[in-house]
Formats: structure tokens, sequence, C-alpha cells
């Protein structure tokens, strides 16, 4: 507890409002892991871990971390499929019960602590119809989504979601408390976005601007035979997508549209959102993706279907569930499509299981970023496995798009 060890552990010279507990602890391994989302636990063991309630148990709990010569890691939603706070002999500071959210919609900036979620955060802001893009998945805490840059709803229209980071107060190495925006501390503002878990201070609070919201989506079911001609298709028109639409590409096992339930066929679904302020903008701006070749053998048509971030969202909470334990791999490559198309196809088709799935995202900013330019010519193709033996490889393409 917060003032107490065990076995010699020597207590805190301050005291918390949250709780801080020692490895030597009964409710220590709950503490580890309880708000790590990846089931598959990683084996590594901070030296304590401080449910910090408020700025100032933060800085009480860098000062008790110099004290003990503790190195400092954070957890705002723990998300990570890595759970990269949680690290061997550090004092890991869990942001779970700092909720602090707001919006001014004077200003346009809405507070936020780390620890709120991108779905969080969009439930406040939608009677205002506002919108911010945090993680595609509605439980990622937006501290750890933005100090890594923030590759979230439409990156490749609006770039990185931390470029909508108006400021940040933080608590620095020595335990102080200072806020950051363009013109007080631009070192720190211009660090803090993108610098990941290895930022050299402890955001506590952060001032975003979100944008309005409209959502259109067009969804198609192509059966993974069609894999050859819809993947050269998509690799030839997605860069020429309007700013305002979002593609990915998803290898899965769907019910076969009008059979029993359990009867699965390999699919190829590609699923594209518009955020267009008007149903006129949105079907032109989708209109692309009718002009696939494979058309005619698609399973689903669903064309400029108006739809909401939570509808959104509850697709994304079906496909990755929290609770499960989840592998993913990546690799980068380079090449025209011609190669890469091919190269991906045994990512698309050998599923090891009946819950994975392959991602492709036509992600790249289409104009330059603030940081991180280097990778604005990248793709990027992944296939996860959530739950049970973990067995699979994940290849990547060329041309500017991430997958998570």
């Amino acid at each position: 507890m917060a003032d107490s060890g065990s076995d010699g552990v020597p207590g805190s010279s301050g005291k918390f409002r949250g709780t801080l507990t020692w490895r030597e602890e009964p409710q220590y391994e709950e503490a580890r892991v309880g708000r790590v989302f990846n089931s598959r636990r990683p084996q590594r063991f901070p030296r304590a871990v401080l449910f910090a309630e408020s700025v100032e148990d933060v800085i009480a709990g860098v000062r008790l971390a110099h004290e003990h010569n503790l190195t400092i890691s954070v957890r705002s939603g723990g998300h990570s499929w890595d759970a990269w706070s949680v690290r061997d002999g550090s004092l890991l500071f869990d942001f779970g019960r700092m909720r602090e959210m707001s919006y001014d919609s004077q200003s346009g900036v809405a507070t936020v602590s780390p620890s709120i979620t991108g779905g969080e955060l969009n439930s406040c802001l939608d009677p205002f119809g506002m919108f911010f893009p945090g993680g595609h998945c509605p439980d990622v805490g937006l501290g750890g989504f933005l100090l890594q840059g923030g590759m979230g709803w439409n990156t490749r229209g609006w770039g990185w979601a931390c470029e909508r980071i108006a400021a940040v107060d933080l608590v620095t190495a020595e335990g102080k408390l200072m806020h950051a925006d363009e013109r007080e501390n631009p070192d720190l503002f211009w660090a803090v976005r993108g610098s990941g878990p290895g930022f050299f201070a402890i955001v506590v609070r952060f001032y975003l601007r979100p944008r309005p919201k409209a959502l259109t989506r067009s969804t198609f079911v192509y059966p993974m035979e069609a894999y050859d001609q819809v993947m050269h298709w998509l690799h030839g028109i997605h860069q020429s997508l309007d700013s305002s639409v979002e593609l990915v590409t998803i290898g899965l096992q769907l019910p076969i549209p009008g059979d029993a339930e359990s009867a699965m066929r390999h699919s190829l679904v590609v699923h594209t959102l518009c955020f267009a302020d008007t149903p006129e903008v949105a079907r032109a701006a989708l209109a692309p993706m009718e002009s696939c070749p494979a058309l005619a053998q698609a399973l689903v048509r669903d064309i400029c279907v108006p739809t909401s971030l939570q509808e959104e969202y509850e697709e994304q909470r079906r496909q990755n569930p929290a609770g499960d334990r989840f592998a993913a791999d990546n690799l980068w490559l380079s090449g025209p499509a011609k190669h890469m198309v091919p190269m991906l196809k045994p990512c698309f088709e050998s599923l090891p299981t009946a819950r994975t799935f392959a991602l492709w995202y036509s992600m790249a900013p289409l104009r330059p970023l603030l940081t991180w330019r280097c990778l604005c010519s990248r793709k990027f193709t992944s296939r996860c496995t959530p739950s049970g033996p973990i067995r699979h490889t994940m290849p990547v393409a060329a041309h500017g798009s991430t997958i998570r």
C-alpha cells in the first residue's frame, strides 16, 4: 500500500491519494497486468505500481523514483499489444484512476487525462457534433496513442492525430509541473508529438482540437478467389481517392450470405469510410469504389450507407475483444504492386485460425506531416490472431499505407 512495504521493502516518503503497490505485496499481480488489454501477459516485473489519482500523486511518484533509483514507465489505457509500460525494475505509473474529460465549445478545445479512450472522448463530443480521430478500437487510451503519433481515423487525409494536440501539461524528471504549447516550452511540445514511450517527461493532461464529423460508408465483400483482381485494383486507385476517404481491406472468415450462421466463407472485405459533410460529397468521393473489375463477384455491396462512429466502434469491439490473447508480427517491404500483391497473398489466404484476420490499410498521409516524414512512402500490412495458438506471419507492401 502507499506507506508500507513487506519483507524489508521501504515505504514511501510521501502520501498518495492513489495506491502504491510493491512487488512483494499480494495485490501486485493484478496491479501489474490487470489493465493490460492483451491477455498474452509479458514476463516483465516493475518494482512497484502507482495508481495515481492526481497530478500531485505523479509529482510525488517521481520523487519516490528518485529516492529508490527506479526507472519510470507509464500506462495510460493499457492497449499496447506488447504491454510496453510493463518494464522490469521500474516504477509503473498507472493512470486508470485519473479521469478528467471536458469540452469547451467556445474555444473548441477538449481536455483529457491520458487514460481517457477515444471512444469515451467521442461520446463526450457527440452532442456537440464534434469528433476526435483517436484509435480505431474505442478502448485505446489517448495517452500512448498520441505520444506515438496517433495513427487513427482518416490518418490518410488528416495526418497524425498528434498534430491536433493544442497543448499538454507534463511532469518533468525533476518533478516539476509544466505547460507546453507552440509558445511556452515549444521544445517539449515538439517532442511530445511522436516520441512514444521514450518521452522524457510524464504527460498528465492533453488539450486537443476535435473536428466536425459526418460518416458515410461503402462496404464490399468479395470471395477470396477475387484477391488478385481486387488487390491489384486497390493498389492502382488508393492514392487517387479523395482525402476524406479511409480505406481498409480485411481477410477473414465470414458467414455465407443466406446460409446458416455456422457456414463460413474465407472472404475479402473492402471497407471505405468517407468523412464528408454532405451525402452528395460522400457519394462522389466513394464512387471510385464501384469501379472494381471484380464487382460482379461481390457477395455484399453496401454503397453510400450513412453510418456512425458508434457503429464502427462496435465492429472494432467485435473483431478485437478485450480479454483475448493477441499476436501481431510485422515486416516492412517496398516495391511495385506486381511484386507486393503476390507476396501478400499467403497472408490473406492462409489464416491459421477461424478468428485470425489480415488487414491492409491505405493510411499513409497525403500531405507533409509535422513529424515522421520518412514514413510517408510506406505501406504496411499485417495479420492478427486473437486467442488460441499463435501461428502466423504478417508481410507488408509498398507505397503509403499502415495496418494493425
